[in-house]
């Protein structure tokens, strides 16, 4: 056919042949530009019934609008042929590069996240490709990567082209299920992306056999090698991407190519921090920058590790170093000896306060959402533990204050000062953040973020690692993860979910059920995300003190809510500190709770609302000391909250420390005057110093607390514990 004009297009050269068709570089004379032309079998088109099934297919896939995609312009026939007119890309497929040399680890995953978001965008419109290889991945000199052949791509709700039994795809990269001939789904093209990825990362299939019956038993029954047999630069996280994304059950794949793509470019921060650190080179330190590059060449990070840069290219390099070291080396002494010196409060004190962020929508109805930033933004700040985050029931005293950063600084103990803005209207949200130094008033950063509101989960995960990194704080692997956040948001249901926060943080019976009823709405938008259950599960134990049903009706709810927000995401620290209230307080599970209350201080280590639960837990486990260090924790992580003074008050009254029982007990009453039986613990501590008077004139302050004979108790079903009553084998 070369040289023939099909319709206005004249067939240059023929591209490429296999089971799905042949296709064609052509010119189009009409808009004057290079095209793909794919001609398919006749097997596709011949009857009827399949024909207008692959119309329909095509021309849904022909919607696709995404960089990583290529485009399918229109569906022709000619002389009884049907063919796809596509967007000619040049360049060189995957294959052909996984086969010339093995590629960097790091141009693997920049490859990976291209594509990762192409199928994305695919999948998100009902779309799956069924037969993603690395023959049918484009990647032009720029460093574009593209999915080709979305033309034979398989509508969601619509009869696939194939009839039942029959099956679509390459036999080396498809999925169990493809292999056996059942309904496909999103999950499939998920799978087939991990033989992609694998083979890229070793230069080898995953699942190899003679001819198609042995490859596809293969595909069904076999697990592949571990990719570090063929490649030891490979991490273990990316060992992990690859082994979740080939799991054999669909069940246990990720569900959905964002997942994929959030841990893939966690992956590459990750490398790219690493290879930005020091280097040793002939005795002395080097900071070596970690350069990503496609296609095809190695990063001066990844040379430089490997041994790439000769040696008198190192000592040509270290003496500029070795001159720059010395003289400031000197600076430093001679600044020491001559002037006066004051380290910076941010480097000795990372304790932050995050202030209530001001609403600049103008409409009142909007204050929910301002709030919601500011308690979601403090949350992602509490998964580092480095940073020290001041709790949001100190923090939303400050809302509308006219104090000075350096007043709320100094009241708080906190070392710098988070403030800002936001705009919500429509589908869009503007948020501005600035962290201030609260003891000079300098700033330290400030960005300002104007993306869809769809985007704000991204937003609130990259404020929080770019304060972080303006406090120069290292994050851990595990922080990374929990730092990475969903690429896009459901914005109806997580406005429900604001809104019912809104009304939970009141603490009142009436209140409460307002929050339940919002977030109950939020679950029949999207069942399946985590913070809502989690938010639900803390509704409902918030609820016990003024649940109509009863304590255990409410806690019922919570285990439920709490056991399906864990479900959802592992990850979350706020499930799993619900459900540990739950396992201890309605199920006597001491094992279980200690259990979720330490997987919920490793996701948040920063929280003080666990901490403060932790601290009474440890306490009905006799483990009295650590009781002690998580509510001495608590109370620096929400200093003006009268309730975590009360929890100090209370366990140094048990420890039968009086002093700092009354101490405490003293700021309970500075905050909160009218707190209950605080009076009535100040006279305990009194009395057990010997001061009867003073306990006695302590004890009327409260005259209603001695008339009922209330003492104060861990839990308001149980009695008071003693010390080593439960103990964990």
């Amino acid at each position: 056919m070369i040289g023939q004009i099909v319709s206005h297009y004249q067939i240059l050269e023929k591209l490429g042949e296999g089971g799905m068709g042949v296709v064609y570089k052509a010119h189009d004379s009409t808009l004057d530009r290079l095209v793909a032309l794919k001609f398919l079998p006749s097997r596709l088109t011949s009857e009827a019934t399949e024909k207008e099934r692959f119309y329909h297919e095509a021309r849904a896939a022909s919607s696709l609008n995404h960089p990583n995609i290529t485009t399918v312009y229109e569906i022709c026939e000619h002389d009884e042929n049907v063919f796809l007119v596509m967007e000619y890309v040049e360049g060189e497929t995957l294959k052909a590069l996984a086969s010339r040399s093995m590629l960097p680890l790091t141009q693997v995953l920049e490859v990976a996240m291209q594509v990762a978001d192409g199928l994305a965008a695919a999948h998100d419109k009902g779309i799956v490709h069924r037969d993603i290889k690395s023959d049918n991945i484009m990647i032009t000199p720029k460093g574009t990567v593209k999915i080709m052949d979305f033309g034979l791509a398989k509508v969601k709700g619509v009869t696939g082209l194939t009839r039942a039994g029959s099956t679509l795809g390459t036999a080396a990269y498809m999925s169990p299920e493809q292999a056996r001939g059942e309904e496909v789904d999103r999950r499939t093209d998920i799978f087939s992306f991990g033989v992609v990825l694998y083979e890229l990362i070793t230069g080898k299939l995953p699942f190899r056999g003679e001819h198609d019956a042995a490859l596809l038993y293969s595909v069904v029954n076999e697990q592949p090698v571990p990719m570090t047999r063929f490649n030891d630069k490979v991490t273990p996280e990316v060992e992990r991407i690859v082994a979740k994304a080939l799991a054999k059950e669909r069940d246990e794949r990720y569900q959905r190519a964002d997942d994929m793509l959030s841990d893939l470019r966690r992956e590459r921060k990750h490398l790219d921090f690493a290879a930005a650190g020091y280097t040793s080179i002939t005795g002395s330190t080097t900071q070596v920058r970690h350069q990503a590059s496609l296609p095809g060449t190695v990063p001066q990070g990844e040379q430089a590790a490997t041994g790439v840069v000769s040696t008198p290219q190192r000592k040509r390099r270290i003496l500029p170093y070795l001159a720059a070291a010395l003289f400031l080396g000197v600076a430093v002494v001679c600044f020491i000896l001559f002037f006066p010196y004051a380290p910076s409060s941010v480097a000795g004190n990372k304790t932050i306060a995050v202030l209530p962020f001001t609403n600049l929508a103008g409409d009142k109805d909007e204050e929910y959402f301002a709030d919601g930033m500011t308690e979601d933004i403090l949350t992602q700040l509490a998964k580092i533990g480095e940073i020290n985050v001041i709790s949001r029931t100190s923090v939303m005293q400050y809302k509308g204050t006219t104090k000075s950063i350096r007043e709320i600084g100094k009241e708080l103990n906190a070392g710098v000062i988070l403030e800002g803005s936001v705009r919500h209207a429509g589908d869009q949200v503007r948020i501005v953040a600035q962290l201030i130094d609260a003891t000079n008033d300098t700033h330290l950063w400030a960005e300002t973020y104007d993306r869809e509101y769809k985007k704000i989960f991204v937003i609130q995960s990259e404020i929080a690692q770019n304060i972080a990194s303006a406090l120069k704080t290292r994050l851990s692997p595990v922080e990374v993860e929990v730092l990475s956040a969903p690429s896009e948001a459901n914005t109806a249901s997580y406005s429900l979910l604001l809104q019912g926060r809104y009304f939970a943080n009141r603490r009142d019976r009436l209140n409460l059920l307002k929050a339940i009823d919002f977030y109950e709405r939020a679950l029949d938008i999207d069942s399946n995300d985590a913070r809502i259950w989690a938010a639900l599960a803390e509704a409902h134990l918030s609820q016990m003190a003024f649940a109509q049903d009863g304590m255990s009706g409410s806690l019922e709810n919570a285990r439920k809510a709490g056991l399906k927000a864990v479900a959802l995401d592992e990850k979350l620290a706020d499930g799993h500190r619900a459900l540990a209230e739950v396992l201890y307080t309605k199920d006597w599970d001491w094992r279980g709770a200690d259990r979720e209350f330490s997987r919920a201080l490793e996701l948040g280590p920063g929280d003080a609302a666990t901490m403060n639960r932790k601290s009474l837990f440890a306490l009905v486990l006799g483990r009295v000391d650590e009781a002690i260090a998580f509510a001495q924790k608590a109370v620096t992580l929400d200093p003006v909250f009268d309730r975590s003074h009360w929890g100090l008050t209370y366990i140094y009254w048990y420890a039968n420390r009086p002093r700092e029982s009354i101490a405490e007990g003293r700021k309970v009453l500075e905050l909160s005057p009218q707190y209950p039986a605080a009076h009535t613990i100040l006279a305990f501590n009194l009395l057990a110093l010997g001061n009867i008077d003073s306990a006695i004139a302590e004890a009327k302050l409260e005259p209603e607390c001695m008339r009922s004979g209330a003492k104060p108790t861990v839990r308001s079903s149980g009695s008071r514990p003693r010390p080593g009553s439960v103990i964990l084998e």
